[in-house]
């Protein structure tokens, strides 16, 4: 009796009829506990059976009519905006002051790999933020054997950020010149060697690449176990943790005795510290200033003129007058010094120099030299270059012009795979063949063409 007084006290059973919709059925039932689908068949799956549609239609309900049926579940809700989670930040892995990369790599005992960049002006050093500097696969690559530092200048000019001159130094240590640039230093910021990124190291993209160019120069920058803690070096002798220790044996009277000579000697060692430091600092404050002043960049520039025309180095004024040609074969000669094959291709528009390596037959690089007779090069110009090396399937491209690029110009260029080259990087390169050999390398650039 009471079994069939609940059955009648229990809420009123709807049934969906054939040809109803699956929302008239979600509607009388609620969501299902699962569902299956078979071609146009779905079948929704409930604790008192199963309802079978058919293109979206009831065909058939098989409930059981025993027991209670449980009340209907409600429909999910959909996701708001502040419920979805949204991919995280990109963790900024790199030290930002020399210092505090030192310690940590000191810590580690490990070297530190430094990227130069600019903060603006700079679409090649943008390019390199967005794809290569804060990816994942970049620190995993080389979390394990560096210690991360990001040395940051603002704008072309490279003007240090702060007014510390540390950033400088280090920079001046690398010898960079162009940015962005990564360097291998020690611990105690010796210089150990670069990752050249004008160069192609294999690889699909420009994160690749860098990562190649990266391990090779990690090859070759051996840290030797004597510049692992520079004791000598009186910027850090200061940090240098000086242990005390006390005898085993010995009264009261010893223990203080030996204190207060070791916290003599250190204060001592801290003073003579800190005059060294003074001094240096003093020094390299009155030499930046005379740099800085008009007669000292005077003076710069002509000892610069002068040490080149001693080594028998044009200058970048007497390059720029040289026609089309001779500016090709220097080209060609310097990519040869860089250990590719170089192929100048006469009489062809869209490109002047093809690039191989080994025995490659298919160009690595394409290059157009523009000579300074021909202006400042629009972005239609390096346009072209990047359809020739979409066409010929060649992943990098250089563009030579001592007469610089417009804004357009270089903004498509570091978006494409586009080296821009001026008359800085050439000198820079003809600078570091040896004095011995640059009649030889001049004599070359006023034969036959190269290759061919």
């Amino acid at each position: 009796m009471l079994r069939c007084l609940s059955v009648f006290a229990a809420a009123p059973r709807v049934f969906v009829l054939p040809g109803a919709s699956k929302d008239a059925v979600i509607d009388a039932y609620g969501w299902p506990n699962g569902s299956s689908q078979s071609g146009n068949r779905e079948v929704l799956s409930y604790s008192q059976g199963q309802v079978t549609l058919a293109d979206g239609r009831v065909e058939r309900v098989d409930f059981s009519m025993s027991g209670v049926w449980p009340p209907p579940r409600p429909r999910p809700v959909p996701p708001s905006s502040s419920s979805v989670k949204r991919p995280a930040a990109p963790v900024d892995f790199w030290f930002s002051t020399p210092d505090d990369a030192s310690r940590e790599s000191t810590r580690r005992q490990v070297r530190i790999l430094a990227l130069f960049t600019v903060s603006e002006g700079s679409p090649a050093s943008q390019q390199f933020k967005k794809d290569v500097e804060l990816h994942p696969e970049f620190f995993d690559a080389f979390s394990e054997e560096f210690v991360f530092l990001r040395i940051e200048f603002a704008g072309p000019e490279a003007i240090p950020l702060d007014d510390s001159d540390e950033k400088s130094r280090w920079r001046d240590r690398a010898g960079v010149t162009t940015y962005p640039s990564l360097a291998v230093f020690s611990a105690g910021g010796v210089f150990l060697g670069a990752a050249d990124l004008m160069k192609v190291p294999p690889g699909a993209n420009y994160r690749e690449r860098a990562i190649s160019a990266v391990q090779a120069a990690s090859g070759a920058a051996i840290l030797p176990p004597a510049l692992t803690a520079p004791v000598g070096n009186p910027e850090t002798v200061a940090s240098i943790p000086i242990e005390p220790t006390v005898a085993a044996k010995g009264s009261a009277d010893n223990v203080i005795l030996d204190s207060s000579l070791f916290a003599a000697r250190w204060i001592l060692l801290v003073a003579v510290s800190g005059g060294v430091i003074l001094v240096v600092g003093l020094f390299v404050l009155v030499w930046r200033s005379w740099q800085a002043s008009p007669a000292g960049a005077s003076r710069s520039g002509i000892s610069s003129r002068m040490s080149d025309a001693a080594g028998g180095l044009p200058s970048i004024t007497e390059i720029a007058t040289w026609p089309k040609e001779r500016l090709v074969k220097l080209i060609a000669v310097l990519a040869e010094s860089e250990g590719y094959k170089a192929v100048v291709q006469p009489g062809i528009s869209d490109k002047d120099i093809a690039l191989y390596r080994s025995e490659e037959r298919h160009a690595c690089v394409l290059i157009v030299c523009s000579p300074s007779s021909a202006g400042v090069v629009p972005a239609k110009k390096v346009r072209e270059l990047f359809g020739t090396l979409t066409a010929e399937g060649v992943d990098l491209g250089w563009f030579v012009s001592l007469s610089g690029f417009m804004s357009e110009a270089r903004a498509f260029a570091s978006q494409n795979q586009i080296i821009l080259i001026d008359g800085e990087w050439i000198m820079a390169r003809l600078r570091d063949i040896p004095p011995i050999s640059v009649p030889r390398v001049l004599a070359q650039t006023r034969m036959a063409p190269l290759g061919g």
